[in-house]
């Protein structure tokens, strides 16, 4: 389901496929950096 909702959104940007890579990259390092930050001040 979410690998289909991706290949939509990657056939109706025009982006390439590297800038939606480093999008990806990027919320997964704010995700990691947020559950970091939550079990460190818990």
């Amino acid at each position: 389901m979410l690998v289909v909702a991706a290949e939509e959104v990657k056939n109706s940007l025009p982006a390439p496929p590297i800038v939606l890579g480093l999008i990806a990259f990027g919320i997964l390092c704010a995700l990691l950096a947020i559950t970091w930050t939550f079990h460190k001040y818990r």
